[in-house]
């Protein structure tokens, strides 16, 4: 199953885990100007997990030097993950 979150964002899911990806447009190289993709998040049991795994490696990724930048990220990622709620309830 693959499903739409967001602009960028795939909800991805076998019979065994479930994942997020991201699309994204490559920069360099012989594919530049390309569209590729990514996981942004583990291979979980759950959607939820999959979430957290989502929002823990984008605060983990995150190049920060102070907690102002920290508290930023998080809320960025929170409304990311609120804007898939909206995407999902129109189907």
């Amino acid at each position: 199953m693959r499903i739409r979150l967001g602009k960028n964002y795939w909800l991805n899911c076998d019979p065994y885990c479930y994942w997020v990806s991201e699309e994204y447009e490559v920069k360099k190289g012989k594919t530049a100007g390309t569209i590729a993709e990514r996981n942004v998040s583990g291979y979980t049991a759950t959607f939820e997990q999959a979430v957290n795994s989502f929002i823990e490696k984008g605060i983990k990724a995150a190049e920060i030097d102070d907690f102002t930048k920290l508290v930023e990220i998080i809320n960025d990622l929170k409304k990311e993950v609120e804007s898939w709620k909206v995407d999902l309830q129109r189907g």
